[in-house]
């Protein structure tokens, strides 16, 4: 068993049900969707977060609190526990900001939640720890850097979530220079651990004069409450302007992963594993009874994501879910 560190760690949560109709009456009044895009699909909750809890307890049960981000919900299988804190958005969220449906929005001021720890650790509902983890996959044994891939990437635009990426590296370029960070943090920018293929495109990028992207994972990200305020310092001008006008995601906006980036310029990193999770989408139900399947125990976490627009996608979303059941049975002791 390794050794597990003095510093507590905690995990944020953003969660929302979708299905709420108080809640869907609350947005009504100050968001609309576009007419492309559905409403079930960016709120929708397919029941993940149970599982996630369930994948905490047996595989990270070192986790100091867990901190559930809602806006006036609660989920009705969990109850009450000091371990497991529920945050509504007003307490955290400055007033002004408020109410918000912008996930962006309330991720970016995850930091001010009362009594988070220094070191803490950000997933989404629909993230699942797969095999053992340990402080160690996301600190440094002395608290002083989370652990995280550095490697660049292309940005290949294919969507409207694409211009997030485009906004923050433009605040990352005027503020950071590409030619010091590659010489000061060499061994971060060439590390081995991040893949060899993407290692590769990583150093093929260097000779460009600017940032183009850095590989985001969509996994779970440390952060250092520290350096994420220290991000937020530097670019709230810009946070501020979106905290104020888009109430929902718009192609204006910027992201948590902005502060991820000024932790990697930062020093504050480092190399992680590729092999650390894996990205799947909640309906390939092939693919999730390979994962579970498999005696390989280098993947320590998985994403599901709901890329759901079918009825066939969401008949096989939901045999996904009796696949979780069955994976983690045992109730956590966060449920009722």
């Amino acid at each position: 068993m390794k050794q597990l560190t003095k510093m507590p760690i905690d995990i944020v949560i953003p969660w929302v049900d979708g299905s709420d109709l108080a809640w869907q009456q609350r947005r009504s009044q100050h968001v609309s969707l576009p007419e492309h895009e559905s409403a079930d699909q960016r709120y929708r909750d397919f029941g993940t977060l149970k599982y996630l809890l369930r994948s905490i307890a047996q595989y990270a049960p070192w986790v100091n609190k867990i901190y559930l981000v809602t806006d006036q919900q609660r989920p009705s299988f969990i109850k009450d526990s000091k371990r497991l804190v529920v945050v509504d958005h007003t307490s955290f969220i400055p007033n002004e900001y408020l109410p918000t449906y912008n996930s962006n929005v309330i991720e970016l001021h995850c930091w001010r939640i009362p009594g988070l720890n220094e070191h803490f650790i950000l997933l989404n509902d629909d993230f699942l720890f797969t095999n053992p983890v340990w402080p160690s996959d996301f600190f440094t044994a002395d608290g002083e850097k989370v652990v995280d891939m550095t490697s660049q990437f292309l940005l290949m635009p294919r969507d409207d979530f694409a211009h997030t990426a485009v906004n923050n590296m433009t605040l990352i370029n005027r503020e950071f220079s590409k030619r010091e960070w590659l010489f000061t943090n060499w061994t971060a920018a060439f590390s081995l651990r991040n893949g060899v293929r993407i290692g590769l495109l990583s150093s093929l990028l260097s000779i460009l004069p600017y940032f183009t992207r850095f590989y985001d994972h969509h996994l779970a990200i440390p952060f250092l409450k520290s350096s994420f305020m220290n991000g937020y310092s530097l670019y709230e001008r810009e946070v501020t302007k979106m905290a104020l006008t888009n109430k929902q995601r718009q192609v204006t906006d910027i992201s948590v992963w902005l502060m991820r980036y000024y932790q990697i310029l930062t020093g504050c990193v480092k190399p992680r594993s590729y092999k650390f999770g894996r990205y799947l989408e909640i309906q390939d139900v092939d693919a999730v009874k390979r994962l579970f399947r498999s005696r390989v125990k280098i993947t320590k976490m998985v994403v599901l994501n709901d890329t759901v627009t079918t009825l066939a996608q969401e008949t096989a979303a939901l045999a996904t879910m009796k696949i979780l059941e069955r994976r983690f049975a045992n109730k956590s002791n966060y449920e009722k």
